[in-house]
């Protein structure tokens, strides 16, 4: 266990990372939602969404990397509970 605690310590720092970039996400927002939009062009008002939309990606990255990751933790969870009960059914010895 400590192994996988050490290998795999990066999931455990992405709710953590999340939550310190919300506010910069929220600002940057903000700062998004002040460009007059009316007064572009086609090409500056094209720039400006793939700047919002990478903007939201670079955000929301942790957050699809959490979810994928819970996932997977949850599949390996049920394949392991999975092969102790087969386990304890085979050989009740292992019943407590």
């Amino acid at each position: 266990m400590p192994r996988l605690r050490e290998e795999y310590r990066w999931v455990q720092e992405l709710p953590v990372t999340w939550m310190r970039d919300l506010d910069g996400y929220l600002i940057r927002l903000g700062v998004f939602s002040m460009v007059p939009l009316q007064e572009m062009n086609e090409a500056a008002l094209w720039a400006h969404v793939k700047e919002v939309v990478a903007h939201g990606a670079r955000y929301f990255r942790p957050n699809i990397a959490i979810s994928i990751t819970q996932s997977v933790l949850c599949r390996l969870l049920l394949k392991l509970l999975a092969y102790v009960s087969v386990s304890r059914t085979r050989d009740p010895s292992l019943t407590p």
